[in-house]
């Protein structure tokens, strides 16, 4: 989910969240956080993808599994935040965090930091500058180092800079012309509210946009458009289109970790086998030792009737 995406579809959340309370909290698998409202938007679980490949942050109906061993953060999410009721939250856009004040007794005690990049996390108080309104490059659209081959290219852009000049957007004002361009920052610093839906060869949802992507960036990227916002010309709502491609992005991730805990089934099974033959050669060689060992004692026992230079053989 794109900075862009996250600012239309996380600017919902603060009043759509607003007096909910905390019920439950669980980690199915590494980077996939759940947390059970009451009540919540449609009766569905939030759910928070982090890190990546593809961060999101959407409502959900599937309800995983719960590990019988929970993670240690998951037992300091549960510590200090559930049970609580939330405050209406703080979106800080570009580093894609949303904030939820954790309320006692009508009074702000912590926040739920929900973090794309890093994943959940509890903070007594926010940063000053969190949710601020980011710096907007301003310069010249046409020169190379906006947009260079982070291979062989310069690596100290000015996207290092401006948190605005996401990788999607570079690429986008990449195969644009500059006037169009520029005017597509000028829209998206005024915040406006269209949604572009992409999915791939199966039209699975893969990406959502907050600008239409040129055709050039769309066939690179192997997407075609399936739906747009804003709901005047789609009636699914930006949370519907964003619970679309939240849970095939869920899907994905939990087929992919079912597959690597597969793997590691099958490395393991691998291990104990090589451990049980090297067992079984270590046996075998004792065994044949023992069977030896009445003719050593026996040996042993009459060395002394043998004379010095005889006894070697």
């Amino acid at each position: 989910m794109d900075a862009h995406t996250f600012r239309v579809v996380g600017g919902q959340l603060p009043d759509l969240l607003k007096g909910s309370r905390l019920e439950k909290i669980h980690s199915p698998a590494p980077g996939i956080t759940m947390f059970r409202l009451f009540p919540s938007p449609a009766g569905r679980l939030l759910v928070l993808l982090s890190g990546p490949p593809s961060p999101c942050l959407f409502f959900s109906s599937h309800h995983l599994a719960n590990p019988s061993c929970p993670p240690a953060l998951t037992m300091r999410l549960r510590k200090y935040a559930a049970g609580r009721r939330l405050g209406r939250g703080i979106l800080d856009f570009s580093r894609r965090c949303l904030a939820l004040p954790l309320l006692e007794r009508g009074y702000v005690a912590r926040y739920l930091l929900l973090d794309l990049r890093r994943g959940p996390e509890i903070l007594p108080i926010l940063p000053e500058e969190f949710g601020r309104e980011p710096a907007w490059y301003e310069g010249n659209l046409e020169e190379g180092r906006l947009y260079p081959d982070e291979q062989a290219g310069d690596p100290e852009g000015p996207w290092h800079m401006y948190s605005v000049l996401t990788p999607l957007l570079r690429e986008t004002l990449a195969a644009l012309d500059p006037l169009e361009g520029k005017a597509l920052l000028v829209d998206l610093k005024a915040g406006g509210g269209d949604l572009f839906a992409y999915g791939d060869a199966s039209r699975r949802p893969a990406l959502i946009s907050a600008w239409e992507l040129p055709e050039t960036v769309a066939r690179r990227r192997g997407l075609r458009l399936i739906c747009e916002l804003p709901p005047a010309r789609c009636p699914a709502p930006v949370q519907e289109i964003a619970t679309r491609l939240g849970e095939s992005l869920l899907a994905a991730r939990t087929d992919a970790s079912t597959a690597g805990t597969a793997r590691e089934e099958r490395r393991g099974i691998k291990r104990l086998r090589r451990l049980g033959e090297k067992l079984e050669q270590e046996e075998k060689r004792l065994e044949d030792m023992l069977a030896l060992r009445e003719d050593a004692r026996l040996l042993q026992a009459n060395l002394w009737r043998f004379a010095r230079e005889e006894r070697k053989a």
